[in-house]
């Protein structure tokens, strides 16, 4: 019987197909097509494009919008009653998923705007930039915050500038879908984002001239797990059910925040 997979692999015959480890074969992805591996860079091509059944050869289902917030204090049944509600939403609102910051509006977005006073330089306007392919709830709650928290020139000098329309250059560009699409994104190798930040802002690299060149800026960054994340940053008693299950810090412990903060000039 061929592996539930390969139904996403229409490119390889399926009746070919077997499943079972190859240690020898380098960046195997352990599939067999007759005696040939196959490659983890074709199976995931094919997985993503191709024409019948790959993920960028249909468009993308719409983000769902919450008519109101989760009461999460009135949930009793630990996660099971947590997906029994959700089960609930899917179906009443027939849409593709959810995203973290409409099932957990506003408090998933507080914390991100919070995290932004108590790190963002505020003796300058602030500007904000969303990219993605949200409905406009991020940005809501992000302003909603800064006007009850932030001080009121900080407020009104600031600009929020959202881009739905964002895209990258490449085969089935773009990979940042329009308002409203859901997308895809891939793993985030953190500690190599941290190392081209630092690169690219000049941290890492010595001046035999000082002299010759602008101050050298250093930037602060901080990697946190979701649950470090909103522990800091946000109120997890928000998102707490009645038995102490907290799905936004139990169920969310794959993603990780980056924080890069501009700090002083180096002398």
């Amino acid at each position: 019987m061929a592996p539930a997979f390969s139904a996403h692999v229409p490119a390889l015959r399926r009746g070919a197909l077997r499943a079972r480890w190859i240690p020898a074969a380098l960046f195997s992805s352990g599939i067999l097509a007759g005696d040939k591996p196959i490659l983890v860079r074709d199976f995931v091509r094919s997985a993503l494009y191709d024409p019948n059944h790959g993920y960028f050869s249909k468009r993308a289902g719409p983000v769902g919008v919450l008519d109101a917030s989760i009461r999460f204090n009135q949930l009793e049944g630990g996660r099971s009653a947590y997906m029994q509600h959700l089960d609930k939403l899917y179906k009443k609102h027939d849409i593709a998923w959810f995203t973290p910051v409409e099932l957990f509006k506003p408090w998933y977005a507080y914390a991100i705007a919070a995290s932004i006073l108590r790190t963002a330089n505020l003796s300058v306007p602030l500007k904000i930039y969303e990219i993605g392919g949200g409905s406009g709830t991020c940005a809501k709650c992000i302003l909603d915050y800064m006007m009850l928290n932030a001080p009121p020139k900080v407020y009104n000098d600031m600009k929020y500038i959202y881009l739905p329309d964002v895209s990258i250059p490449g085969d089935r560009a773009p990979l940042v879908s329009s308002k409203g699409d859901a997308d895809i994104f891939f793993p985030t190798d953190f500690r190599l984002l941290e190392q081209i930040d630092h690169n690219c802002s000049g941290f890492s690299k010595e001046q035999k001239n000082p002299g010759a060149f602008k101050p050298v800026k250093k930037r602060r960054t901080i990697i946190l797990d979701t649950a470090a994340f909103m522990e800091e940053f946000g109120l997890p008693l928000k998102t707490r059910t009645k038995d102490g299950y907290n799905p936004l810090l139990d169920d969310f412990k794959n993603t990780k925040f980056y924080l890069s903060v501009p700090t002083h000039n180096r002398k």
